[in-house]
């Protein structure tokens, strides 16, 4: 990612090879935000009954199966483009039958 601010798409697959999402980020090193991709997994966001029934159903386990469910990412730095570039990428997996965990990531707008 170079030593500036940059823009990405990223790919992330899990340990069975499963395609989990396609999305964009930004990273700038001088920040402490270093985008969605390096975020950790927890549940510190999820609240009232939502956690109560996580918590219920795995117990602690959940931290760890959240912690550990990323295998591996592709990163694509890009100058331009980045939403539409982000959609491309999905499609492409959509229309060539790739199963993606989270079908609709690709088109979620957000900030980043």
């Amino acid at each position: 990612m170079g030593h500036k601010y940059s823009k990405y798409i990223y790919v992330l697959l899990r340990s069975d090879g499963m395609l989990v999402c396609v999305g964009r980020s930004t990273y700038n090193p001088e920040s402490k935000d270093e985008g969605d991709l390096f975020k950790a997994l927890y549940l510190s966001g999820v609240s009232g009954n939502e956690k109560i029934i996580l918590s219920t159903v795995f117990g602690e386990e959940i931290y760890d199966t959240l912690r550990n469910y990323y295998d591996y990412a592709f990163i694509i730095p890009v100058t331009e483009n980045v939403e539409d570039l982000e959609k491309a990428f999905g499609n492409f997996f959509i229309e060539n039958k790739v199963p993606i965990l989270n079908y609709f990531s690709h088109m979620i707008k957000n900030n980043k």
